[in-house]
């Protein structure tokens, strides 16, 4: 069964510092993930017969991504090309990147409420503190964002500041963020 497009916005994708409009119109998955400003970039694209990747030598081209809305959430470089390939399907193309995310470091709290900009959620108490698990439809939270949670529920409301992200996207759920936070 061939995924209907996404009608949600579609991050950009950029090779060695260039717009590169045929991979992005080919992405059909990515995931940014963050930790402490180390960040990982998985992007898988559509390979049809012409296949829209450029010419790419690993660990010598760059790989940037942006969010619809403009915000940068990777710089890196290529450390792996893989391609995949099915019996009776297009194959596709994964690209693997090593690099760096802009922290979103900031004395002012951002208010996820639940069934708004949050989407799911979590927490987590013990002696130590508390950690959020949550998925939020707020796509700029960045590592060190500071967010303030509002659910209703004493238990679970609070503030806490990201210390792990995960930027997703594919084309059933469109683009979302996943992120671990500690207050």
């Amino acid at each position: 069964m061939h995924e209907q497009p996404s009608t949600s916005p579609v991050p950009q994708l950029f090779v060695n510092s260039a717009p590169a409009p045929g991979l992005t119109s080919s992405l059909n998955s990515m995931v940014v993930h963050v930790v402490e400003g180390r960040a990982t970039a998985e992007v898988g694209v559509v390979s049809p017969v012409r296949s829209p990747l450029p010419r790419v030598g690993i660990e010598a081209t760059s790989l940037a991504i942006d969010l619809p809305s403009g915000g940068r959430v990777f710089s890196g470089m290529l450390t792996q090309i893989e391609t995949r390939m099915e019996e009776g399907a297009a194959s596709s193309t994964v690209l693997y990147a090593r690099g760096t995310a802009p922290d979103g470091a900031s004395d002012s709290a951002v208010s996820l409420h639940i069934g708004a900009e949050l989407v799911s959620g979590s927490v987590r108490r013990s002696a130590e503190g508390a950690t959020a698990r949550c998925v939020a439809a707020t796509v700029e939270l960045r590592y060190g964002s500071r967010v303030t949670l509002i659910t209703g529920d004493p238990e679970f409301d609070g503030r806490f500041e990201v210390t792990e992200v995960w930027h997703r996207f594919d084309t059933a759920g469109g683009l979302r963020v996943e992120f671990v936070a500690t207050g």
